[in-house]
This record gives structure tokens, C-alpha cells and sequence, in this order.
């Protein structure tokens, strides 16, 4: 496994979350959008295959979610 701190390309992503039966009716694109404005996030690897994705969203200074 391969951990990178940066966002995956947008299809892999995409394509990862689809895996989650989460149905939000959001774009890709939207996605994207969504996972750019995170706080910091991590990125597994299993060779070139986007496997997992983490992400943190805070305010910067009380409160933050995983």
C-alpha cells in the first residue's frame, strides 16, 4: 500500500466512492469539489489503483470530523 497526502484524479475518486453505495446524486465534479475544500487528506494506493481516501474537515481552530 501506497499513503499520499493529496487528492486522487477525479475518476478514481469518483469511481471509489461509487463502492460506498452512498447515493448523493452529485456530479463528479461536485465530488471534487466537495474533497478539494477538505483540511487535509490521504490517499491509498494498492500499486496504481486508488483503494481508500480519508479526509478531515475543520474550522481551522475547535472542531474538526474524519
Amino acid at each position: 500500500m501506497i499513503y499520499v497526502e493529496k487528492l486522487p484524479a477525479m475518476n478514481a475518486f469518483a469511481e471509489l466512492f461509487l463502492t460506498t453505495g452512498w447515493e448523493l446524486g452529485l456530479s463528479q465534479e461536485e465530488l471534487y469539489e466537495a474533497i478539494s475544500n477538505s483540511w487535509y487528506v490521504i490517499s491509498v494506493y494498492d500499486d496504481d489503483a486508488l483503494v481508500g481516501f480519508g479526509r478531515v474537515v475543520s474550522d481551522g481552530v475547535y472542531q474538526a470530523m474524519i
